[in-house]
């Protein structure tokens, strides 16, 4: 039913001057669900959230937010959706201070106790300008902002780039932490893979525009291994299973992902491909393996 979803997309596409900048795409994310949305840079995921904020309108297909076209959303809908982006615009002129009491009074839900919390948690200075801040404490800033007003639907476009590891496992830590106690629908594009897979319930990979795979993340993980072995034997990708991603041989060690892992069906490809097989490794692949093992195939 789509009224239980917050974003729900169909044939949405857009192009730039006869380039393709997103193909067809249908989707959807419930309400209370988090889902990350991987793929190279310029597969298309920053022009999919830009056109869900109303940014930018699409060239065919159609796109709901709240059950609405983004365009259509009214001012206290959109005070529902917190936004952040890599390189997002700030009123550098403004102290922290400042920009939070610029804020506080758009959002009717604004929760000032939890603002405090989330300064505290931050440890975000309230009298330096935002021009002045480091890269990671403008992130702190931002997220701040869009998250006072407890949004039902956040929006994250490559919000952690840049950041020095410790910065972005603290901010990491706080949203992971709030999750579980806020119904936040979230959907995350980023480039930090093994951060974010923590936070997802789904995973989209787009590529080149297209949505090259949808899948809860659980049931991904639960049937993709890790697999190497050794052998004398070449390696003939055309004879190999295709759901054998990515494989490949460096020294006699052969390499791929196995993306329907079955462990009898494993041993007998493996005994059937490489007859003097040895050291065969098998390990759950973790989501960033999944995403450049899936590009890669695709290549």
């Amino acid at each position: 039913m789509t009224e239980n979803l917050a974003i729900h997309t169909k044939t949405l596409a857009k192009r730039y001057r006869g380039t393709t900048a997103l193909e067809p795409l249908d989707l959807e994310l419930p309400r209370g669900s988090a889902l990350a949305l991987l793929g190279r840079n310029g597969a298309g995921k920053s022009t999919l959230i830009r056109i869900l904020m109303g940014f930018l309108a699409p060239s065919s297909g159609e796109a709901r937010v709240f059950g609405k076209a983004p365009g259509a959303l009214t001012e206290a809908e959109r005070a529902q959706i917190g936004y952040i982006a890599d390189g997002q615009d700030l009123p550098d002129a403004m102290s922290v201070a400042q920009y939070l009491a610029f804020l506080r009074p758009l959002y009717p839900t604004w929760d000032e106790a939890f603002c405090q919390k989330l300064l505290g948690l931050f440890d975000l200075p309230l009298d330096r300008k935002l021009r002045h801040l480091s890269r990671g404490q403008r992130v702190k800033a931002a997220f701040t902002g869009a998250l006072s007003f407890h949004p039902r639907l956040l929006l994250l476009d490559e919000p952690f780039g840049g950041l020095d590891p410790a910065v972005r496992d603290e901010v990491l830590d706080a949203l992971f932490d709030l999750m579980t106690r806020e119904e936040w629908t979230i959907l995350v594009s980023s480039h930090e893979i093994d951060e974010v897979e923590r936070l997802a319930d789904l995973v989209v990979i787009l590529d080149a525009g297209q949505a090259a795979l949808r899948e809860e993340k659980d049931t991904l993980l639960a049937r993709c291994r890790s697999v190497s072995l050794h052998t004398t034997a070449s390696l003939a990708p055309a004879a190999l299973p295709p759901h054998w991603w990515n494989a490949r041989a460096c020294e006699g060690r052969v390499t791929f992902l196995d993306s329907a892992h079955r462990p009898e069906t494993l041993a007998t490809d493996v005994a059937r491909l490489f007859p003097d097989a040895k050291h065969l490794a098998i390990e759950p692949a973790p989501l960033k393996a999944i995403t450049r093992a899936l590009l890669r195939h695709n290549d």
